[in-house]
């Protein structure tokens, strides 16, 4: 009985952890005359990489946000690129905003949907491990 009850008490947290994370870029320690952006993807996005003015500031990240501080004014080109075979169609996405002083900002990244192939192969995973762990239980009785 105890070691259900740790058990539970140990996957519990795991089942509603997630896996992608609220990120945080600072451009220069300095923040005088500087903005902030926070980009959103309408979901979370894993294999993801963000270039910054064709510079690599994140690289194969599970991303739910992204926060950049400290940009000086001006304008900024961002690519957002999340390289997930599950998607339908491939996700690069080209943002440019203009950051002015003491200005706070949100971008909203949109995010293609998982394909038709992808729920075909988890279901075909799922009902093989129903029939592979769950049936011998039933017809051992």
């Amino acid at each position: 009985m105890k070691t259900k009850r740790f058990c539970f008490f140990i996957i519990l947290p795991l089942l509603f952890s997630s896996c992608a994370m609220n990120y945080f870029y600072t451009f220069q320690p300095e923040n005088a005359n500087t903005g902030k952006v926070v980009i959103i993807p309408i979901a979370p996005t894993s294999y993801t990489y963000v270039k910054l003015n064709d510079s690599l500031i994140i690289a194969n990240k599970n991303i739910k946000t992204l926060t950049l501080e400290n940009l000086p004014y001006g304008t900024y080109t961002m690519q957002y690129a999340s390289y997930n075979p599950a998607y339908k169609a491939s996700h690069d996405k080209h943002l440019i905003f203009k950051v002015e002083n003491d200005s706070k900002q949100t971008q909203i990244v949109s995010v293609p949907p998982i394909s038709s192939g992808y729920w075909i192969y988890a279901g075909l995973i799922t009902s093989t491990l129903y029939a592979v762990l769950y049936m011998p239980l039933i017809f051992a009785k």
